[in-house]
């Protein structure tokens, strides 16, 4: 019974991770703006997070603290959204999904020097790859690059850093002694990151039209696949799956989203392309799997 119960958890976690790897996909197949796709994502995400928590009767509020935690998760993946799109847009889908996951390294840095936790070696591991694998993807021929690819870069590793704020948060948020279920502290987060983006968006001229049934199609599927279903695979999957194989299962997130913008968008790939690509993935793995989670810990995974 209990092989039944891991491989059940396993398949979830390997369609969790397959779902969200189309997420930048998605995004480079609209038409609308960058920050107009991404408020449609979590308006979208939300409506149906709200139906989701409805029909398993979770409590949408249970105080105050842990509605502001829920806000601030949001306002994070709020910026987190706002300039991954637009990396996405310069940089394409793989590599800006690449650098985005590279906060599972900011993670290990900031509960080194601020949270005071013990490390071990692949801490010191993942940092020594990380540098060496955006190297490579991005620095090799760095002048040679055009002023938006270079944007690019840097709002790819930008989205890392809010994502580290947001995950941090949510685990944070997680160990309140009155917390929300893990789909309605989401919930609440793509209501303020529904908000953020909505007033962004305004304020920068932008339209709300969706232009055409193409783009509502599209990114229907963004905000209930990606932002949703994929998040709820994953969740409710890494209890019972020890963190290494979690860890590695997960780097399918990234590594689809790299063959998908090869083969989508035709993305020219190079041996030292694909040599950083490779040691970037062992950065983020051995970032993700540095310590056993505790109860009630977020596991550091990619939600982009």
């Amino acid at each position: 019974m209990k092989n039944i119960l891991k491989s059940k958890d396993m398949g979830l976690l390997i369609a969790g991770s397959s779902i969200i790897s189309f997420s930048a996909v998605f995004t480079r197949m609209t038409t609308v703006s960058s920050s107009i796709s991404a408020f449609y994502r979590v308006a979208f995400g939300a409506a149906f997070l709200l139906i989701f928590s409805l029909i398993k009767k979770e409590k949408l509020w249970v105080g105050i603290p842990a509605f502001l935690y829920s806000a601030l998760a949001g306002l994070f993946f709020a910026f987190d959204l706002f300039v991954w799109h637009r990396s996405i847009h310069y940089i394409g889908p793989g590599l800006a999904t690449v650098l985005g996951n590279f906060q599972v390294v900011f993670i290990a840095v900031i509960s080194f020097l601020v949270l005071k936790e013990k490390v071990n070696w692949k801490f010191y591991m993942s940092i020594f790859l990380a540098l060496i694998g955006i190297f490579l993807l991005c620095g090799v021929n760095w002048n040679g690059n055009t002023h938006n690819y270079k944007l690019g870069i840097i709002l790819g590793l930008t989205t890392a850093v809010f994502y580290t704020g947001y995950i941090l948060t949510l685990n944070f948020s997680s160990k309140l002694k009155n917390r929300l279920s893990p789909s309605s502290n989401i919930f609440w987060a793509c209501i303020s990151s529904a908000i953020v983006l909505g007033i962004i968006s305004k304020f920068s001229g932008e339209s709300f039209n969706l232009i055409s049934t193409k783009n509502l199609i599209i990114l229907l599927a963004y905000g209930i696949f990606c932002q949703c279903l994929g998040w709820i695979f994953i969740s409710s999957s890494m209890s019972n799956i020890p963190v290494s194989t979690a860890g590695l299962i997960l780097l399918m997130q990234p590594t689809l989203s790299m063959i998908w913008d090869m083969a989508f968008f035709k993305r020219p790939t190079s041996i030292i392309d694909l040599v950083g690509f490779v040691i970037s993935l062992g950065a983020i793995y051995l970032g993700s799997t540095n310590k056993e989670p505790k109860n009630q810990d977020i596991i550091e995974t990619e939600e982009i």
